[in-house]
């Protein structure tokens, strides 16, 4: 069995969990002989990517030699369509790289939605040269390059929900892109939601039958997983492409005589580096926020929660570690808040500053307005980090051993992140017992679902 598929991050490079999730899922799929052609947008050749040669000035294909795949998957050949485009884009942020005026690749379009349409034809012309027998593609930005795939086949496509519209940006939508979600919901053969609480959400606001759609939760992949593949733990999920720091070796966490730089101060289009450089202290009263800093992960909730524990633990200390919009304005408030030397905003984090960060947390909050899922909480378990989830979250549908909240709900919020960290004894019972949980969940389990979709939508083309 073969499939063709869209995706638009993948390790080693990435800015949000859908690349873990696209590992994770083309992995377990290789161990279910399911071979995977993986096509993303790219707008240069990684330096490590020896095996990646020019077909054309819009197209980078993976030789198939023996030599070059060593040591990789031979289930798995990557291709990448030469584009700008990177993974949460919108009419704003999205601009045509300045490192490519003089290259070869001069057929960049100046709009999002025109660059998404000529990735959708690049996508035409890659499914005209391989065989497949099911097209599956991850979220809005592939809707084009998968219906251009179809058109040219004729086979099956399975649309794989990670994230909304709706979940991103609150009520403020972008009609394109929402009327592109709309369009792969409707024309796809089946939809994969990664929790039933996206699924919910594609009932309610697109209008799809429940029955066109199959809820199958995110995996995990295990720390030694990650590391024999070079790739970094976790990442600032779902940053923005101007939210990007360069790559840079970091500052190390640890390092003494530093002091907190407070995010936000650069130039909005400017590539932004690590500000890890925060004295992380010992007290074993250290509270995480992981994530972009933007409406939809609930920045706001967590800072007002910090501002009520410290009422009653003074010395506990709040890292909020990511990059975002609302960047400036949380550390504004904390200002307001007086209560800046127990709150540090360490900026991006990768590879190894993550590490760092879980094994120095003692409790970790995800206070997201609308999560469809949400990969670090998990990492946090993996890292025996005891978590507060969101009930506006799919993961809350999967972990049991942990407290649930309502994002709004501060107090709600403040009084449970003070149980887990004056009670250690209440810490110790839910972070055993939640990563005990966690072994069961797996993505060999999801690829197996994935797999079983795969037959359906063979034998219902066939028939």
């Amino acid at each position: 069995m073969k499939i063709l598929m869209f995706g638009w991050e993948f390790p080693p490079y990435m800015s949000g969990g859908l690349g873990t999730a696209c590992l994770g899922i083309t992995q377990a799929l290789a161990e279910e002989q399911v071979e995977i052609i993986f096509v993303m947008p790219g707008s240069q050749i990684p330096d490590d990517e020896q095996f990646i040669r020019f077909i054309g000035p819009d197209i980078l294909r993976s030789e198939e030699t023996s030599s070059s795949r060593k040591g990789r998957d031979p289930f798995l050949k990557r291709i990448t369509v030469n584009s700008p485009l990177t993974p949460y884009l919108n009419a704003r942020t999205y601009r045509i790289p300045a490192e490519t005026a003089g290259s070869p690749f001069t057929s960049y379009e100046d709009d999002l939605f025109a660059e998404i349409d000529r990735y959708g034809h690049m996508a035409g012309r890659i499914a005209a040269g391989e065989t497949f027998d099911v097209i599956h593609s991850h979220d809005w930005m592939t809707v084009m390059a998968a219906r251009q795939a179809r058109e040219i086949s004729g086979k099956g496509w399975i649309f794989h929900v990670h994230s909304l519209e709706y979940d991103r940006s609150g009520e403020a939508v972008n009609p394109e892109i929402l009327q592109m979600e709309q369009t792969g919901l409707e024309e796809a053969d089946h939809i994969i939601a990664v929790s039933d609480y996206t699924k919910q959400r594609i009932i309610r606001y697109y209008g799809i039958s429940p029955d066109k759609i199959t809820v199958i939760h995110n995996g995990v992949i295990w720390q030694n997983e990650l590391f024999e593949n070079k790739t970094p733990l976790s990442y600032d999920y779902d940053a923005a492409p101007e939210e990007q720091p360069e790559k840079q070796q970091a500052e190390p966490l640890r390092e003494e005589g530093k002091t907190p730089i407070p995010y936000g101060a650069e130039q909005e289009h400017e590539p932004r580096r690590s500000k890890t450089s925060v004295p992380l202290r010992t007290s074993g009263k250290n509270v995480l926020f992981l994530g972009r800093i933007t409406f939809q992960k609930g920045p706001d909730y967590f800072v007002e929660a910090a501002a009520e524990v410290l009422k009653h633990v003074p010395d506990a200390s709040f890292y909020i570690a990511g990059v975002g919009d609302m960047a400036p304005a949380m550390v504004e408030r904390v200002a307001e808040l007086g209560i800046g030397k127990n709150v540090h905003f360490t900026g991006f984090l990768q590879g190894e500053e993550i590490e760092e960060i879980f094994r120095m947390s003692d409790v970790y909050v995800l206070p997201s307005v609308s999560e469809p899922f949400g990969i670090s909480p998990l990492e946090a378990i993996q890292h025996g980090v005891p978590v507060i989830l969101s009930r506006q979250s799919g993961v809350s549908e999967i972990i049991r051993h942990c407290f649930l909240v309502d994002f709004w709900n501060i107090h709600d919020m403040a009084d449970k992140i003070i149980a887990l960290l004056c009670r250690k004894a209440l810490a110790e019972e839910m972070r055993a017992n939640a990563k005990e949980e966690l072994s069961k969940i797996t993505w060999q389990s999801a690829a197996e679902k994935i797999r079983s979709l795969y037959e359906q939508t063979i034998h219902r083309e066939g028939a």
